[in-house]
C-alpha cells in the first residue's frame, strides 16, 4: 500500500483531461458488481463523480486533473480480486477540517447504510462534475465542501470563509481536498447535529459525531478510520491525540 501524504496547499487548479480507454469486460465487471452491490445496499446511488488523473505542483499551486466517471466505477475497487492495476476510478473528494472553538476537531462515523458503514472520518465526500459541459472550480469545489458538511453534521458553512488548507495523495490512489472552517461551541454543535438527525429525510451519513484535541495520550479511536487521519492528526496538532466526546442523537458519551 502506498503511503498516504499531506500538503499544505495555498492554490488549486483542476484541469479537465480525456477519460481513460475502458475495455468493454472492465464495463461488464462494473455493471455487474453495482448490480450486486446495490441490492445488498438499495440506499447506493449511482451518480457522476469526478475522477482523479493525478496531481502536479507548479510553484504554490496543486494542479489536479480529472475527468468525468461514475460512482460504480469507484465502488468497483472493493470487488473480490481488487489489485492496484485495476482501472477503477480514482476519486477527487473534499473534506472539512472543522474545528470548534475550544480546538477541537470534529470527525463523523459513517452510517450502517453507506459504503464504509462505521468508518471514521472527517464530514465530505466524492467532488461531482459540473451539470453542464463547463470546467470545474476550485471555487465549485469550495461550494461542495460547505454542501457536504451541511448534509452530513447540520450546520451551515460560509463557502467563502472556507480556506484551502492541504492535499492529500496516496492510498487508493484518490485525491483529497481539505479546507479548513471554524465553528462554534462544542455544545451548539451538538443541537444542530441533533436536530439535523431528527428533521432528515431517510438514512443519515454520519450517525454520530466525534470530537478529539491534542495532549496527553488518551484512548485510541475505535472502529475503522479513513487512511489519512493519521497523517492529518500530526499535520493539525503535531502531539498526540486525545479522544474528547461523541454525540449521537441518544446522548452523549465521552470516547
Amino acid at each position: 500500500m502506498s503511503t498516504v501524504r499531506l500538503y499544505p496547499a495555498a492554490k488549486l487548479e483542476l484541469r479537465r483531461t480525456n477519460p481513460p480507454h475502458v475495455r468493454v469486460a472492465d464495463l461488464q465487471q462494473v455493471s455487474e458488481y453495482w448490480r450486486l452491490t446495490s441490492m445488498r445496499n438499495p440506499t447506493l446511488f449511482n451518480g457522476p463523480l469526478v475522477r482523479s488523473h493525478g496531481v502536479s505542483w507548479e510553484s504554490d499551486s496543486c494542479v489536479v486533473s480529472w475527468s468525468r466517471s461514475n460512482y460504480a466505477h469507484y465502488l468497483w475497487r472493493h470487488a473480490p480480486g481488487n489489485s492496484p492495476d485495476r482501472p477503477y476510478a480514482r476519486a477527487v473528494y473534499v473534506s472539512v477540517v472543522a474545528r470548534t472553538d475550544d480546538g477541537s476537531l470534529v470527525l463523523g462515523r459513517m452510517a450502517t447504510e453507506t459504503s464504509s458503514p462505521g468508518r471514521i472520518q472527517l464530514p465530505g465526500g466524492n467532488v461531482v462534475p459540473p451539470i453542464t459541459d463547463d470546467d470545474l472550480t476550485e471555487d465549485a469545489v469550495r461550494r461542495h465542501a460547505a454542501c457536504e458538511f451541511r448534509e452530513e453534521v447540520g450546520v451551515e458553512l460560509d463557502p467563502e470563509a472556507l480556506r484551502l488548507w492541504a492535499i492529500k495523495v496516496g492510498g487508493a490512489g484518490d485525491i483529497g481536498v481539505f479546507y479548513l472552517a471554524d465553528l462554534g461551541s462544542a455544545e451548539l454543535l451538538r443541537r444542530a447535529f441533533d436536530e439535523h438527525i431528527a428533521q432528515h429525510d431517510g438514512p443519515p451519513e454520519f450517525t454520530s459525531l466525534i470530537t478529539v484535541h491534542s495532549g496527553i495520550p488518551g484512548i485510541p479511536l475505535i472502529g475503522p478510520q479513513v487512511d489519512y487521519l493519521p497523517a492529518l492528526l500530526q499535520m493539525l496538532f503535531g502531539t498526540p491525540l486525545v479522544p474528547g466526546t461523541e454525540f449521537t442523537p441518544r446522548g452523549v458519551r465521552h470516547v
